[in-house]
């Protein structure tokens, strides 16, 4: 076998299912695709990033706390 093999495919068809007589159905786009939602990935992300930032503030914050705490001997 060789490193520069290269399969180029063109017009090419899959159905998952509802093949008739060996012809494809007809092209149906899905409707998850349709709209342009893209508010929901920004929230999560956002809410995420949040998370991240309260978190880092807390433990800095309490590593602050735990240094004045405990006298050196």
């Amino acid at each position: 076998m060789s490193n520069n093999i290269t399969m180029v495919l063109e017009y090419v068809q899959f159905q998952a299912f509802k093949i008739d007589n060996g012809k494809y159905g007809i092209a149906q786009i899905c409707g998850g695709d349709m709209g342009n939602n893209v508010i929901i990935p920004i929230a999560v992300g956002c809410a995420l990033g949040g998370l991240i930032i309260i978190v880092i503030i807390a433990y800095l914050i309490g590593r602050r706390r735990m240094k004045h705490r405990y006298e050196a001997m």
